[in-house]
């Protein structure tokens, strides 16, 4: 589920197949557009159109699925986006479009289950059968609520995800199974369309062991069309005194004329490129060299070896002990694996189309957790992002260290701040900041106490295969706890936007009603809360077990919890 582009494969008569689409691609643009029909178009079909439907078609959605809508990189992307993006009463991000003549709002969550029923289709059609697992891959460096979202993403589009994998991992699994050639150390550098990860990786027969990890989840080849589009801008209105940026459509046209021009410069050292009826009949002739290509984006490359220097000090290796393999599409520019190899001081691996090795290892990974037959490997992954609780004092003490082995757990024992506290609030961090405000704020819940003089509370972090974290906080004395769980608690979902409950399964009808209890007591004063939000938590848990339960059982599910409620809340 790529920002610019996104791939599905699967294991067939012994072998990965990464399946083309309905036009003999691999790679389905990421790309949705709402038109008069109710049926959203989706992949080639919607970017064909955009400049005919440009504040109607959407792309880069990857670059704000679980982000605030205040966080400064998509304050610095709106500008970027000729579809309209605002913010709903908590603060998350929201699309909004024109579809059939009326207005209409959707989550990143909604736009990426778009998506994955497009590549869920695709790979039905090749396999002529129903399809309803599937290993999806992340970047590295995507925090707790990206993550979930992605999680939440499949759920929506009646995926039971089987595993989530970091991208350099899954390149790396697909690198080593191509290539017989033996392999100790590789650092795996991945720079998509909207991504960039850093991974070392310890390669065994039997294993992968993720050693450390850095990246910049909004750096890659869009940041890279941004800077050739800014620069264009600036060439136009010095000519013209007309600003592109004002007009959407000549906008979106100039970006893609940008695309298209680093693309070709891949293989060529001057283009030129003319842009018909720019905007009010003025033609416009786009004039690039690799040289200035490379200066322009020369920053943006230096940044990524910033973040390979960090990996490689986190690993304790020397570069001497290391070999890189390239991935993502933004490597086929010349002047990232100069500076690459550069920085390495010896050949790079070369890669096998670069653009679907994360796909490909994706494949092997679903095939092994599927088939008890097929080789078996064991995939340990790291957590990118250090994990803790804020203090008294606002400062974050870190409970789990940014590339700590996952699965894991860690308990630590903190003292109540005063003498007979009726309640503690549990705020959890990611980021490697000391002040609790200058990191990532994930959630907060709160533990009711007995009155006693300072009391101790044990706080558990527990990180499952996924990357995904569950917190718990027990009162020590009087053995009370909750729990908090990020796949089901917190989640973006609230209600689905742009869609009442009617429109949705029975399922999720009954999730989204769970979800909104929840919400409803953890702001309330409701006697019996901590019963009712550990009640909520385990239907919760059942709701991701029997996804494609039939409606009668979820029904009776439904009506069983009201019944407990019912009772719990009188």
């Amino acid at each position: 589920l790529g920002t610019s582009n996104s791939s599905v494969g699967v294991y067939y008569n012994d072998s990965v197949y990464i399946i083309k689409n309905d036009i003999g691609s691999t790679l389905t643009p990421s790309f949705i557009a709402f038109t008069d029909d109710q049926k959203a178009l989706i992949g080639d079909a919607a970017r064909s159109q955009q400049f005919q439907n440009v504040t109607n078609t959407v792309f880069g959605v990857k670059r704000i699925i679980g982000r605030k809508f205040t966080e400064q990189e998509v304050q610095e992307d709106l500008k970027y986006f000729p579809y309209t993006i605002i913010s709903d009463q908590d603060n998350n991000c929201v699309v909004e479009v024109m579809q059939n003549g009326q207005k209409r709002q959707y989550s990143p969550v909604q736009l990426s289950a778009l998506l994955l029923e497009q590549l869920k289709q695709t790979a039905q059609d090749f396999l002529k059968q129903e399809i309803t697992q599937a290993v999806i891959t992340v970047p590295a460096y995507f925090n707790d609520a990206q993550r979930r979202a992605t999680q939440e993403a499949a759920q929506i589009a009646k995926l039971n995800v089987l595993r989530i994998i970091n991208e350099p991992t899954a390149a790396c699994i697909s690198f080593a199974y191509r290539n017989k050639q033996k392999l100790d150390f590789v650092m795996v550098y991945d720079l998509g369309g909207g991504t960039f990860d850093c991974s070392i990786v310890k390669v065994t027969d039997q294993a992968f062991d993720v050693i450390a990890t850095q990246g910049n989840s909004h750096l890659g080849g869009e940041d890279v069309d941004n800077k050739l589009l800014n620069y264009f801008q600036q060439e136009i209105k010095k000519k013209t005194g007309q600003d592109v940026f004002m007009n959407y459509k000549a906008g979106r046209r100039l970006k893609a004329a940008c695309e298209a021009a680093k693309k070709l410069l891949s293989d060529q050292h001057q283009i030129q490129l003319e842009i018909e009826n720019l905007f009010d009949g003025v033609d416009y002739v786009l004039q690039l060299s690799r040289a200035k290509l490379e200066e322009l984006i020369e920053p943006l490359i230096k940044q990524t070896l910033l973040h390979c220097d960090r990996c490689l000090a986190d690993s304790k290796l020397s570069k001497q002990q290391l070999d890189v393999v390239l991935i993502g599409g933004q490597t086929k520019t010349p002047r990232v694996a100069y500076l690459v190899q550069e920085w390495l001081g010896k050949d790079l691996l070369k890669c096998k189309i670069p653009d679907e090795a994360v796909a490909f290892g994706a494949t092997l990974q679903a095939q092994s957790l599927f088939n008890s037959n097929f080789k078996k490997f064991q995939l340990n992954d790291v957590c990118p992002l250090s994990l803790g609780i804020e203090t008294s004092s606002h400062q974050m003490s870190v409970l789990i260290p940014r590339n700590s082995q996952i699965p894991c757990q860690k308990r630590q024992v903190f003292t109540t701040f005063a003498e007979n506290q009726k309640s503690v609030t549990i705020k959890i961090y990611e980021g490697e900041k000391r002040l609790c405000k200058e990191n990532h704020f994930l959630n907060q819940f709160e533990l009711q106490l007995e009155l006693n003089p300072r009391q101790r509370i044990e706080i558990l972090y527990e990180i499952d295969v996924d990357g995904i974290l569950t917190v718990t906080a027990k009162d020590e004395k009087h053995e009370k706890s909750i729990s908090i769980n990020s796949k089901s608690i917190g989640r973006l979902e609230k209600a689905v936007a742009g869609q009442s409950p009617s429109q949705f399964s029975l399922i999720r009808q009954f999730e989204q009603s769970l979800l909104q209890l929840y919400n409803e007591i953890l702001e309330g004063a409701q006697e019996n809360k901590q019963l009712i939000q550990a009640e909520i938590n385990k239907q919760l848990e059942w709701v991701q077990q029997n996804l494609n339960s039939d409606d009668k059982v979820v029904q009776e599910q439904w009506n069983w919890f009201n019944n407990i409620k019912n009772q719990m809340m009188q």
